[in-house]
């Protein structure tokens, strides 16, 4: 929706989701989203579970992506995205480490990481280890390399906890204090 209506939409809680079982957080977050109308809003990480800076730096640009799988099949289409001076949001769910890897690949050949201003990494939810590389290697050995500010362990997407991160908002990634900061009101009256 955020690629053709120009429209701030929220990677967040599912309907599914909005059961008594859900922790608090997760509701805490999404409300605070989708009803708050001032900003600069730092976005709160859960108990616990730090941001990781992993490529030093301090940007500035509209949050793009969410789901890798989303994001690559999106490639080639009227909804692929434009990631030009952009913080990247990645994240996914129940899929063999070997096919991130294969996903983030097929990104670099496309050019997505090339001129986004940063990369915030979040969960890979039960993404199983393969061929001997795990998540944490992907990080590692192809991430860290294409040298853009980069943030990792963002509680966003089919874990436990689920940060409301609001897609095409004006947001500020700095890697030195570890913080998420959305500058922009992500709901009008």
């Amino acid at each position: 929706m955020y690629t053709l209506a120009d429209l701030i939409t929220f990677h967040s809680l599912l309907l599914i989701d909005f059961k008594p079982t859900t922790p608090e957080y997760n509701f805490n977050q999404f409300f605070t989203a989708t009803a708050t109308l001032t900003s600069p809003r730092q976005l709160e990480t859960p108990p616990e579970i730090p941001l990781i800076s992993r490529v030093p730096g301090n940007v500035t640009g509209p949050i793009v992506g969410g789901n890798l799988t989303s994001f690559v099949d999106n490639l080639g289409t009227p909804f692929e995205v434009d990631t030009k001076g952009k913080i990247i949001l990645i994240e996914d769910v129940h899929e063999p480490v070997n096919t991130i890897y294969r996903y983030i690949n097929h990104l670099i050949l496309a050019g997505k990481f090339k001129d986004c201003a940063s990369i915030i990494m979040g969960e890979c939810s039960h993404c199983v280890t393969a061929y001997d590389k795990s998540y944490e290697d992907l990080i590692e050995e192809v991430m860290i390399p294409l040298n853009k500010p980069l943030m990792t362990n963002l509680s966003s997407g089919h874990g436990k906890y689920k940060m409301a991160i609001p897609i095409g908002a004006q947001a500020n990634l700095n890697t030195y204090d570890n913080t998420l900061t959305i500058l922009e009101p992500t709901v009008h009256i």
